[in-house]
């Protein structure tokens, strides 16, 4: 489990986030099922 964090360390794994405020959790919510969101979603107060 270690290969990959020492990856993502070197910069060989690209991370793909898009963060909502806490206020647009729903939007959070919507984007996720209509396939807007590429990666992870995180919603963060």
């Amino acid at each position: 489990m270690l290969e990959p964090v020492e990856m993502a360390h070197r910069g060989q794994v690209a991370i793909e986030t898009t963060t909502y405020s806490l206020d647009q959790a729903t939007q959070a919510y919507q984007d996720l099922p209509d396939g807007k969101i590429r990666g992870r979603a995180m919603v963060v107060p």
